[in-house]
């Protein structure tokens, strides 16, 4: 009952701080609307993991304020959602009351499905299922668990089977979309933004495209001063975050991560921090082992004052992708309006070669102003039109560079010379 009580108090006083989050970091209306519900359930299942570990519920604060949090809150891609369904599945894996109860399992079948039907990527979360079966049949020594589990998973096999059929036949190596196999630049980019330093250094699209031209001194400063203090966390409570590193939750985070990566270079998937947010959760719990160790009692006055410097590093972070215009996403009105001051819009016509007409309205352009040709993604593999061959020249375009903007003379029909002149 008292665990009870504190999950609905956390789960509630994580909503309201998450719809005040909500108010200042969306820049668009269309974003609170499908994202904030599912940050509302990480926010509600990350206070209730926080409360299992004997961890702080104020930490929630933190999970919602984080950079990664802030900055895809503004994402009309599907990253929130993913985020709330990874803390759903991790609480019911590894942190739910009555881990064997036939509920809970069905629990997390259905956030699983929920998940991988919004991402390929999600599937990997999976293994994080079966690592917690795993570990429920050895310590329980009970083959009725099995038994059990497998018949809750009997109505959710036919809906897996099939968005399993439809990515694995419609969906082409990254070799075929000008990928090249991930590497420690990946890894690394991950953890640059799991960290918080997203809004510190270089914006993202820079460091993709390897260009360093706009990282400034005050950006050197305050990545130096993030890393400085996030060393001397971990260095001054480094035996309470040992001990965490042994829990089913995060050994069963890690080989996920490593399946997933392993599959990445199979198949030359190059991914960044979004297509793995869902190993967002365990990091930030031990993230919070940290912070919570600084504030027990009897800890040297050195420790508030790291943790503290931490956790103004990350709300700088969060309200510099926010508000500094360098770290802007997809802003595609800015670009077009940039486009017409300069000249360059008279008579020709941007073309966005991936998402639909529902990004319009997303990134508050309206259709009606008529700047844009969009073409869906192709991502058959089949040169069917002569406008799917123009899709994949920008998708591979795209892949490379931080920016492109393929501007077409008039409103002609795509022929090859145009193809030559874009």
């Amino acid at each position: 009952t008292a665990f009870v009580s504190k999950a609905c108090i956390s789960s509630t006083f994580s909503a309201a701080f998450s719809v005040f989050i909500s108010y200042f970091s969306c820049k668009s209306p269309m974003s609170i609307i499908l994202n904030l519900p599912f940050l509302l359930i990480a926010a509600a299942y990350m206070g209730m993991m926080l409360r299992r570990l004997n961890l702080s519920v104020w930490w929630v604060l933190v999970f919602v304020a984080h950079p990664l949090t802030v900055y895809y809150m503004n994402d009309a891609g599907p990253y929130i959602a993913l985020l709330g369904c990874a803390c759903a599945v991790t609480y019911h894996c590894f942190f739910a009351r009555c881990l064997n109860c036939a509920w809970n399992t069905a629990a997390t079948f259905a956030w699983l499905l929920l998940g991988f039907a919004m991402h390929f990527t999600f599937g990997f979360v999976g293994f994080l299922y079966l690592y917690a079966l795993a570990y429920r049949l050895w310590k329980s020594k009970k083959i009725g668990i099995l038994w059990k589990d497998a018949a809750v998973a009997v109505p959710y096999l036919p809906a897996f089977g099939y968005i399993a059929w439809m990515y694995l036949t419609h969906m082409p190596d990254g070799s075929a979309l000008g990928m090249e196999p991930p590497g420690l630049f990946n890894i690394g980019t991950v953890g640059y933004c799991f960290a918080g330093f997203a809004g510190l250094g270089a914006p993202r699209n820079e460091m993709k495209a390897l260009g360093m031209h706009a990282f400034s001194p005050v950006m050197m400063g305050l990545v130096a001063a993030h890393f400085i203090a996030l060393l001397l966390l971990l260095c001054l409570n480094i035996r309470r975050f040992l001990p965490v590193l042994k829990k089913p939750a995060i050994l069963a985070t890690a080989v996920v991560a490593l399946l997933f990566f392993a599959g990445a270079v199979a198949k030359d998937f190059c991914f960044w921090e979004r297509h793995v947010i869902f190993l967002f959760p365990a990091f930030f719990l031990l993230f919070a082992v940290l912070l919570q160790a600084s504030c027990a009692h009897g800890k040297r006055v050195l420790n508030l004052v790291v943790m503290s410097v931490c956790v103004l590093m990350l709300l700088t972070s969060s309200a510099r992708l926010r508000w500094e215009e360098s770290y802007r996403k997809d802003d595609y009105k800015s670009m077009i309006q940039h486009l017409e001051q300069e000249g360059l819009l008279n008579g020709h016509v941007p073309v966005l070669a991936q998402g639909d007409f529902f990004l319009y309205n997303y990134y508050g352009v309206g259709y009606a102003e008529g700047y844009f040709v969009m073409q869906p993604n192709c991502v058959s593999g089949v040169m069917k039109t002569p406008q799917d061959t123009l899709v994949r020249m920008v998708d591979n375009l795209s892949y490379r560079f931080p920016a492109v903007c393929l501007i077409l003379h008039e409103k002609k029909t795509f022929t090859p010379q145009l193809y030559a002149e874009a």
